[in-house]
This record gives C-alpha cells, sequence and structure tokens, in this order.
C-alpha cells in the first residue's frame, strides 16, 4: 500500500480518470480507500492558470490503483476549501474542520465544522455539525470555542466518541491551545497543552502567551498526550 501511494505522488501511477493537481487540501484513509477533499491548484479548462479552491471529493482505491470521483447527494455542502483538516471517523465517516473558503468576491477563514458520510464508496452526503462552546472565558479572543483558522490539525477517538483540534493560524498569527470536542453533546472544551491524566488546574490566560519554542514544544506533546489518555482540564 505504501509503495502504491509512492508512486501515485511520484506521477508512476496514471489512470485516465483523476483529480485536477492540487495542494492545502485533505485526505482520510477509509478501508483500504483514500479519499481526498479540497484544496488549491489550476483548474483543468483555464487557459490563465490562475489559482483555484476545490470543492470536489476523490477516492483512490489502493488495491486498484484507481481513482473516482464521488457523487455528493447533499445540496448543503461546505463549499470551496483549502487549508482544512479531516479526520476519518469509522468505517464510513469522516470530520472537516474550518481552512480557507471562498465566494465570488472573497476569500475567508472558516471555523465550521462538516461530517461527510459515505452511502456507497463513491457517493455520500455533507452533514454540518452543529455546536456549542464552553462555559470557561475563551483563551481566544473571547470566543468559548475554536475561532476561525487554517492550517490546524484534527484527530479523532473514535471509541471516545471525540475530536481533538489542534494549533492552526489566523491572519495574525499562530493558535498554541488545544480543543476537544465530544460529539455526544456537540461542545467544544479547550485543553491544557502538554499535560497528563489528572491534571485540574484551569488554563488561564498567560497560557495562551506561550513562546514560540515552547508552543511547539507543546505542538509535539499533544498528540501523543490525547492518544493516551482523554484530557479532562477539569479534572471531573
Amino acid at each position: 500500500r505504501t509503495a502504491l501511494l509512492l508512486a501515485l505522488h511520484l506521477g508512476v501511477v496514471t489512470r485516465a480518470e483523476q483529480p485536477p493537481g492540487r495542494y492545502s487540501h485533505c485526505s482520510v484513509l477509509l478501508g483500504d480507500k483514500v479519499y481526498t477533499f479540497g484544496g488549491r491548484g489550476f483548474a483543468e479548462d483555464d487557459s490563465k492558470r490562475a489559482l483555484v479552491l476545490f470543492s470536489d471529493i476523490w477516492v483512490f482505491d489502493t488495491i486498484t490503483t484507481d481513482w473516482a470521483a464521488v457523487t455528493v447527494e447533499s445540496s448543503d455542502n461546505p463549499g470551496p476549501r483549502s487549508s482544512h483538516s479531516c479526520a476519518e471517523f469509522g468505517a464510513n465517516q469522516f470530520y472537516m474542520f474550518g481552512g480557507m473558503s471562498e465566494d465570488s468576491t472573497r476569500q475567508r477563514l472558516m471555523d465550521d465544522l462538516w461530517r461527510f458520510t459515505l452511502k456507497t464508496s463513491a457517493t455520500g452526503s455533507w452533514e454540518r455539525v452543529s455546536t456549542s462552546g464552553f462555559s470557561w472565558d475563551s483563551l481566544e479572543s473571547g470566543s468559548a470555542r475554536p475561532s476561525v483558522r487554517s492550517d490546524q490539525v484534527l484527530v479523532s477517538l473514535p471509541e471516545k466518541e471525540e475530536l481533538y483540534l489542534l494549533g492552526g493560524c489566523n491572519t495574525r498569527d499562530a493558535r498554541p491551545l488545544a480543543w476537544r470536542l465530544k460529539l455526544a453533546t456537540h461542545q467544544w472544551e479547550p485543553l491544557p497543552m502538554g499535560s497528563t491524566a489528572g491534571v485540574q488546574d484551569v488554563p488561564s490566560a498567560e497560557d495562551a502567551e506561550l513562546g514560540e519554542d515552547e508552543a511547539q514544544h507543546q505542538r509535539s506533546t499533544f498528540l501523543l498526550d490525547a492518544a493516551r489518555v482523554g484530557l479532562n482540564p477539569t479534572g471531573s
């Protein structure tokens, strides 16, 4: 499987039907198929070679090495998107958060969460997920939920019914904080970065003023912590 994906990346594997070249997209592995959504690139029919944002979904079969366009059956969808993040969830779903979107007049950062559910291997539907914020005063610009951002990381713990959101950036600076979404309640809560199980102190506003070296260290340790335990900043 690794060899096939590397061959595809290097252009060794070619098929009649395949997605236009792109970057800043997201990809998830569901079973033996890789699903790719969005990204930025050149439209195939654009003679001016202007960069565009894509809103399509493609599936790559790691067994046959074939690409296929995925048919989206829902009218509601995230629209064109780049620098977003995705996380697989179970055998037939993935979640998508934030990134850069655009309309006819401008591009803008987003803070929305969507779920894509497969009906077959090449058909499925989008559903926007409504979420609420935590009751603490937020550590990010007065918001009790993750702010608009791009280039963040989204990971899932399906056995705990949780999503974890890490980092990202807005138009001014990088976001040093981590968030957890409990899918049972659809509620976001901020997490103390670099913590271990049993930590009970509530993060203070000073925690958002991290130096870059410390922020980078905490980013690198969080995913290990999140995978090992379900962090709970309240200690409950």
